[in-house]
């Protein structure tokens, strides 16, 4: 089964995209900006407007995981997996605009060398996940 989830508002939609039903929706703390499956299915981040701004849910049970010890400081507006699932970089609108967490510990990582330099919108990474490109 392949799962679609979208954000509205202050709820997840997941859709079974062989089927094409939807699935109950779930609630968010708050106005869900974005979300992004981890690379092999098994947690679902949610990007939000208001604190702990990032929610990760096990997708299995469908339980909210323990949030990271260090938060994004303000509204997150979207979120991405590294494709080896190492990672989860959180753009948001405070400094420094990028949060990245090991995904192993939920431990934030050292900014990068190069943050951008006012509030960011969206993050991907490259295939190989050696680069991070963010949305300001």
């Amino acid at each position: 089964m392949y799962l679609l989830a979208t954000a509205n508002g202050s709820q997840i939609f997941l859709q079974n995209v062989d089927s094409k039903l939807t699935l109950t929706p779930f609630p968010t703390p708050s106005t869900a900006y974005g979300c992004a499956f981890s690379p092999n299915g098994a947690l679902l981040a949610v990007a939000h407007s208001s604190s702990p701004h990032i929610t990760i849910y096990n997708t299995s049970t469908w339980a909210k995981l323990a949030n990271p010890s260090v938060l994004p400081p303000s509204t997150a507006n979207g979120c991405a997996f590294s494709p080896n699932g190492a990672l989860l970089a959180v753009a948001h609108g405070g400094s420094p605009h990028i949060t990245i967490y090991n995904t192993s510990t939920w431990a934030k990582r050292a900014n990068p060398s190069g943050l951008p330099p006012s509030a960011a919108y969206g993050c991907a990474f490259s295939p190989n996940g050696a680069l991070l490109a963010v949305a300001h």
